[in-house]
């Protein structure tokens, strides 16, 4: 799944020449949290409905990956994104990706996401903010940190592996 989202954003890695960008790196994380985490039966409209990831109009890989199924998840859900140019309704997405910067989201704060959406950005404080997975740039590699007492108030279920690999963040009791 992740191959296949990598082909589409970067040529180069299905020529065999691997060279992953911070931003790539990134739109892995959100397909493998796709793949790992559980919504609530409720935050679909069907059993066929597709798990949906937001991302900024702005985004570098927004027009490649618009619209584009680049896996599934556990469950047999298709994983699509989404590219947004105003915040989406929580009912229309799983994952946001609320990116640093980004003028489309500026100023959204993860809290406004009710329902059963899982909020992941980049923003130093975006834990601290309520957001439920931080990404962290770390040297040459990303990590990432879990508000599992978030994500659980909000019905999701994040696989054990995803949360094994979580860092943990100083000045929280997640």
């Amino acid at each position: 799944f992740c191959i296949l989202l990598l082909e589409i954003v970067s040529p180069s890695y299905a020529e065999g020449t691997i060279t992953l960008s911070k931003s790539k790196i990134k739109l892995s994380y959100l397909v493998n949290f796709a793949r790992y985490v559980r919504w609530p039966t409720n935050a679909f409209n069907s059993s066929g409905s597709p798990v949906v990831i937001a991302i900024d109009i702005e985004h570098p890989y927004s027009e490649t990956l618009d619209n584009k199924k680049v896996g599934i998840t556990k469950e047999g859900r298709d994983i699509v994104f989404k590219s947004c140019s105003t915040p989406p309704e929580s009912k229309d997405v799983h994952i946001i990706y609320i990116q640093e910067g980004a003028s489309t989201f500026v100023g959204i704060d993860a809290k406004q996401f009710g329902g059963s959406t899982l909020t992941v950005g980049d923003a130093q404080d975006f834990i601290h903010s309520g957001g439920v997975i931080q990404l962290m740039d770390r040297g040459k590699n990303i990590a990432f940190s879990i508000n599992q007492k978030m994500a659980q108030k909000l019905g999701l279920n994040i696989h054990y592996k995803i949360l094994k690999m979580a860092q943990p963040l100083v000045g929280t009791d997640t």
